[in-house]
């Protein structure tokens, strides 16, 4: 049977949870954790039949005062609680310490939003927390919250488009707000905001051309960069395309030197815009507006939204990332166009979703593509078949291969706006396990 507590006749009691409890948990300890509507924390023991009150005091490593919405304790004895208000909060019973996490759309490696609905640690020691933004997933062992982070300008989100190191080994951020740079062997950022015709640029993608010139792509156009003094240059004649120049709501995603029928040229993705090539010896823009030689259809140009344009360090043969289209390809057979492998439901050699993220080739020539909802694939160029790594994440972002070979994949999170921020990368050793699986052909 059960009875109220009598202590319950006042119920404006400070000395206990507020009537209105939202969520209950019996650690390994036996002890039982309430959270409620006071937005402080309660315990009650066991053994001494009394109950403790957490809430935030003086201490660096007080409880944040919020409403507990869900518990989970990991194997090594750390209470991980969701919060309506602050995040995560972590209690470690050996010290008596919480340390709290919040969302930080300035930060890489921050939890997707600050309501944690659920709390759940798998088998493997995996933390996963359902948030009002999806579901956040935290390995302990690698310790993803400990990161080093650049600072907000002006109180202002920062979104970071892609990284560089120069040749004294600086490491630039593209940004929303410019280039953040730290000095190498210093550990601060600076940044370095960019202007052109009284616009503030967004530096969106970094390339270093054969010859050693330095391209930025931004949302006003590509530019020509001197990386010492940071002056500006467009391209001869930027001016005279309506695409390239002054793109949009747009930035330049990705930018790749080729040729055409034995002219060189400079290929570029303003995302949204398909393909925008640039043959320097005409000094001209050919973009999707260009009549004369109407690239969207003489070259098969299905997609407006290319994400990355990838050509391979061994065959030289150019691919597209595309948001809709799965993987093109120039060139098959001969053919001056592009080739597309989409998603087929009735294929079991196919792309599991269209959304191609990124893609990296391997010492074998094949690609490993990462693709949006359906997680990491191996493409094997000769035959054109992909091989699904279920044991991916679904939401892959982006993927690197170290020196080592092993597979590295980035994973998407979001800010409350729902831009895309980079929040952690993950290793999974399942990726290893089929490049050597590959590699040996067993």
């Amino acid at each position: 049977t059960y009875s109220m507590d009598p202590r319950y006749n006042d119920l404006n009691t400070k000395t206990l949870p507020h009537v209105t409890v939202v969520s209950l948990f019996t650690d390994s300890r036996k002890n039982t954790w309430f959270g409620s509507w006071d937005k402080v924390l309660f315990k009650y023991d066991h053994q001494t039949q009394s109950e403790i009150c957490y809430k935030a005091d003086k201490r660096e490593f007080s409880f944040q005062n919020d409403e507990i919405l869900s518990f989970a304790e990991s194997k090594s004895g750390l209470i991980w609680m969701g919060g309506r208000t602050k995040g995560l909060h972590i209690y470690d019973p050996s010290t008596n310490n919480f340390r709290n996490y919040q969302h930080d759309p300035s930060r890489g490696g921050s939890i997707a939003d600050n309501q944690v609905n659920c709390v759940f640690i798998d088998k493997g020691g995996l933390v996963w927390l359902g948030t009002n933004l999806g579901v956040s997933i935290s390995n302990p062992l690698q310790q993803q919250f400990r990161q080093k982070f650049i600072t907000k300008a002006q109180n202002d989100n920062v979104t970071l488009f892609d990284f560089f190191e120069t040749e004294s080994h600086d490491l630039w951020i593209g940004t929303s707000k410019g280039i953040y740079i730290r000095k190498n062997g210093e550990n601060d950022f600076v940044l370095k905001p960019l202007m052109y015709k009284g616009k503030e640029l967004e530096v969106s993608k970094f390339y270093r051309s054969g010859q050693g010139d330095l391209f930025i792509g931004t949302n006003y156009s590509l530019f020509v960069m001197d990386p010492y003094d940071f002056s500006l240059r467009l391209l001869m004649n930027t001016d005279k395309d309506s695409v390239i120049n002054q793109i949009i709501k747009s930035h330049i995603v990705s930018v790749a030197e080729d040729s055409y029928n034995g002219e060189p040229v400079l290929i570029t993705s303003p995302y949204g815009h398909y393909l925008a090539y640039y043959f320097w010896s005409r000094n001209k823009w050919v973009t999707r507006l260009d009549t004369s030689m109407n690239i969207l259809a003489n070259f098969n140009i299905r997609d407006n939204l290319v994400k990355k344009i990838y050509k391979s360090p061994a065959t030289g043969r150019l691919y597209l990332a595309t948001a809709k289209n799965g993987i093109g390809i120039w060139g098959k057979n001969g053919a001056q166009k592009f080739t597309f492998y989409k998603n087929n439901p009735l294929r079991k050699d196919g792309l599991s979703n269209n959304d191609v993220t990124d893609m990296m080739e391997d010492n074998n020539q094949n690609l490993w593509v990462t693709t949006y909802g359906g997680g990491l694939h191996y493409f094997d160029t000769k035959a054109d078949t992909a091989h699904h790594i279920p044991e991916s994440n679904n939401l892959l972002e982006g993927i690197q291969i170290d020196k080592n070979g092993k597979i590295i994949g980035r994973y998407y999170g979001q800010n409350e706006d729902g831009d895309i921020t980079d929040l952690k990368s993950k290793l999974e050793e399942i990726f290893v396990q089929e490049a050597r699986r590959r590699s040996t052909g067993s």
